[in-house]
């Protein structure tokens, strides 16, 4: 025979629902920190796998340069543009070196056109 649905049998069917309810959800919590913690396990062999012995968690390391927004006086700028100026030539240095013939052989004889690039001239 069925129960009668009565207010106190209502109140106590919806208290075992709460109470299964926060039952499963501090369950859930459990297991979402054991899933957690065997991917920071699982992380850190892959880490020593590859050879990198930092704990840092992916994504955290930062990138170089100034913050975003950073204020900066007119002298330290002045100074970068210098030493930007100062490896662009060193860099336009290495670029032509003596031991570059190609350069070399440009240099002296100035560009001329090959024998395919001829048949495509007007001349």
């Amino acid at each position: 025979m069925a129960k009668t649905l009565t207010p106190e049998n209502i109140g106590t069917a919806l208290g075992q629902l709460a109470n299964k309810i926060d039952s499963w959800k501090r369950q859930r919590d459990v297991l979402i920190a054991e899933g957690e913690r065997l991917a920071d396990v699982a992380l850190g062999f892959v880490r020593d796998l590859r050879g990198h012995s930092t704990a840092a968690r992916p994504g955290s390391a930062r990138k170089g340069g100034r913050p975003k927004g950073m204020k900066m006086s007119e002298e330290t700028k002045a100074k970068l543009r210098a030493a930007w100026k100062v490896r662009k030539a060193r860099a336009q240095a290495e670029a032509t070196k003596t031991g570059d013939v190609r350069a070399q052989v440009r240099a002296k004889s100035g560009r001329r056109p090959s024998a395919r690039a001829s048949k495509r001239s007007p001349n």
